[in-house]
């Protein structure tokens, strides 16, 4: 790991996790349904959860880090996993490919695979590319930039006590 920083957003519309559908993987811990940026969401539901959450959030980061895999963390306002209708606090954990920077890598410093990704933002910083760029585009490089180290730490996750 380089550098630990926080994203701090106050923002007028929900974001796509914030709602996004989620299945159960292991105790608290769960997976996005459809999303290219996998990760590994967990909910806290009452105060009485935030200890129990929180120690299961940092194993897994801790896991991650000693593999020395990228990673990006977010808490978010949403609704429950399982009840919609339920208010929770959403926590995402989602690891990258290790590059020097996070960027996509084939597409050469356009946009970057963080924590706004994680979220269901772009933040793309060419203009001219900001015009041709689709989503098709954005989904396989979300994709390449997630996909084998989701399954990497998903089956260290299942095959472990790691998250009890």
């Amino acid at each position: 790991m380089n550098h630990m920083h926080w994203h701090l957003y106050i923002l007028p519309n929900k974001t796509y996790v914030e709602t996004a559908s989620m299945s159960f993987l292991t105790g608290d811990c769960f997976v996005f349904d459809d999303y290219p940026a996998q990760g590994f969401g967990f909910q806290v539901k009452s105060h009485k959860e935030i200890s129990r959450i929180a120690s299961n959030v940092a194993k897994l980061i801790e896991h991650i880090a000693d593999l020395e895999i990228g990673h990006n963390v977010l808490v978010t306002r949403g609704s429950g996993f399982k009840d919609a209708s339920k208010s929770v606090i959403r926590v995402f954990v989602g690891a990258r490919r290790k590059t020097p920077f996070p960027l996509i890598g084939f597409i050469k410093r356009v946009y970057g695979t963080g924590v706004a990704e994680l979220s269901g933002a772009v933040v793309v910083y060419d203009e001219a590319r900001f015009d041709d760029i689709d989503e098709e585009e954005i989904i396989a490089a979300l994709r390449h930039e997630c996909h084998e180290e989701f399954q990497r730490i998903r089956k260290d996750i299942l095959n472990t006590s790691l998250l009890n």
